[in-house]
């Protein structure tokens, strides 16, 4: 694409400090809650609230409304469930009352880059309501999504999109020209190991000052 940046592979070593990846908080204080409400509700007229939840602990009710808003925004994916291949980490939701508008989950991991091994964010199924799009919701959620991450000391966040240019603005870039490694999984069953160039959909935002490593990828298990 014309003016699209792309992160170039580079020999850097990644932040290696030894901490668990699943430190992130499970709700926000609602001190944090009224930051959100503040900063959304002259947009879309109504008090937003945003949070956090371990898969778990996803209340039914929640669940209930995450299915027809994940079906409608991925047509022909989820089909009536709340997940795709495997049930995420956590989930971020951002609520208008009572109502879910909008959602992202996080899944935790190591992947391996040449001979690094890089503890990961994946940001998985980002969607808004279709009445409250355009209304900087899905920033918001990406923007909380990233908070986490760093929270957690992760070295990178990765996600699999076709929009690169929302996801370029906060600071995605896309990776190209390397190899990656996965596993298949179709009906919610192991199908085969799949190794293929994701240059049209892999993208990464560096945190904590770490850099890409060379080599290819391995993804040490699905692609979400």
């Amino acid at each position: 694409m014309h003016g699209q940046r792309v992160l170039v592979v580079k020999n850097l070593t990644p932040h290696t400090r030894r901490t668990s990846p699943f430190r992130p908080k499970v709700e926000l204080p609602l001190k944090h809650h009224r930051i959100y409400a503040t900063m959304l509700s002259h947009v879309t007229g109504r008090p937003l609230m945003i949070q956090t939840f371990t898969e778990p602990t996803l209340p039914t009710a929640v669940q209930d409304q995450l299915r027809p808003l994940l079906d409608e925004a991925f047509p022909g994916l989820f089909n009536g469930r709340t997940y795709v291949k495997q049930q995420p980490h956590f989930r971020i939701i951002m609520h208008a009352g009572s109502d879910v508008v909008g959602h992202v989950a996080l899944d935790y991991r190591v992947i391996r880059i040449g001979v690094e091994v890089v503890r990961i964010c994946f940001v998985i199924d980002l969607c808004v309501h279709k009445d409250r799009r355009g209304q900087g919701i899905g920033s918001k959620l990406l923007e909380e999504a990233e908070a986490q991450a760093r929270q957690a000391e992760v070295c990178f966040m990765v996600l699999i999109a076709d929009l690169h240019g929302f996801y370029g603005r906060h600071g995605f870039l896309r990776i190209q020209g390397v190899s990656t490694k996965w596993l298949e999984i179709k009906d919610r069953a192991s199908h085969s190991l799949i190794e293929g160039d994701l240059s049209d959909q892999l993208m990464a935002k560096p945190l904590n000052e770490c850099g890409w490593p060379e080599g290819p990828i391995d993804m040490l298990g699905y692609l979400p």
